[in-house]
């Protein structure tokens, strides 16, 4: 989910990740409003009502594919079980 608005703060995502367990990738918004959030699927809706609430113009929303991080639990779990 993207989305550009003033109006989303530290304290604002600190709300949407509690009330809707959002993880924002990318940190914070940036200078200029611009935030992405990974959302769960059951909490789009109410999430881009709360941002469209807190000033959004217009909130993005895709499918999220693929996901590569620098720690996947998955793999350590599985190198700690050959290392042994």
């Amino acid at each position: 989910m993207r989305t550009r608005t003033p109006g989303v703060n530290d304290k604002v995502l600190a709300q949407a990740k509690e009330k809707f367990g959002v993880a924002a990738p990318f940190g914070g918004p940036t200078s200029s409003g611009m935030l992405t959030l990974h959302c769960p699927p059951g909490q789009v809706h109410a999430l881009a009502s709360f941002l469209r609430d807190k000033g959004a113009e217009s909130v993005t929303v895709a499918d999220i594919d693929y996901v590569f991080t620098r720690d996947n639990p998955l793999y350590a779990k599985l190198e700690a079980g050959l290392n042994r």
